[in-house]
């Protein structure tokens, strides 16, 4: 992938990361602050209420992907279900193991998310398989 295009590919990976965040904490807030939900459950539902817009945003936007649903649907749902995993345990443990409030925590595990969350879009779910030159691509631009 050519610089300017990869660049681009990041830009709007940020863009419309930005956009489900602003879901997933407006759900999150709400829910905790408002309704009273645990945390971790809180957590739980606001990444699912952000799910469907940010496959479908980067499906046809962000990677403008060709490939299709059934292809790419369950591969990104697998790697949300891990995460979803992840991100549940990290904040039903994290805050009280280190005495800070779960929005810190929370913070904390978004990024780091976020950022394996790139790499495996662009080299498994969004993408064909890759040829050994689309690899190299993948991960030196």
């Amino acid at each position: 992938m050519q610089p300017a295009k990869w660049q681009a590919q990041l830009a709007r990976y940020i863009l419309v990361g930005s956009l489900t965040l602003g879901i997933y904490l407006s759900l999150l807030l709400g829910m905790v602050e408002g309704l009273g939900a645990a945390p971790w459950i809180a957590a739980v539902v606001s990444y699912l209420g952000s799910l469907l817009f940010n496959y479908l945003m980067h499906h046809s936007w962000t990677y403008r992907s060709s490939e299709n649903h059934r292809s790419a649907a369950p591969r990104y749902l697998a790697l949300n279900a891990g995460f979803l995993c992840l991100n549940a345990a990290v904040m039903a443990f994290v805050p009280a193991l280190l005495g800070i409030s779960y929005l810190w925590v929370q913070g904390g595990a978004l990024v780091f998310i976020a950022l394996l969350t790139f790499v495996i879009q662009r080299s498994w779910i969004f993408s064909r398989l890759p040829d050994p030159k689309r690899q190299r691509e993948l991960f030196f631009p």
